[in-house]
């Protein structure tokens, strides 16, 4: 489990079984594989410089907009 503050002040809780969750001043939100999360089971979160957030569950996903996505091999080798 891993939670994060980023750079907008969101707080970000990653869950054993229920995914990411983001707080903020206008409520909560749920983040699982039902709506792209690579798993249920998250581990560690992080912001890149770019104010990206990071999640590792069942692989590298990252926040774009109102989800995750998870990162296909291909997508994180050009990354790295």
């Amino acid at each position: 489990n891993d939670i994060m503050e980023d750079s907008r002040g969101d707080i970000w809780v990653n869950t054993v079984e229920g995914g990411t969750w983001r707080y903020r001043d206008d409520g909560v939100a749920y983040f699982t594989s039902a709506n792209g999360l690579g798993c249920d089971f998250t581990y560690r979160l992080g912001e890149d410089a770019q104010g990206r957030v990071w999640s590792t569950a069942g692989g590298l996903n990252r926040f774009e907009g109102d989800a995750f996505r998870k990162l296909v091999r291909r997508q994180v080798l050009i990354l790295g």
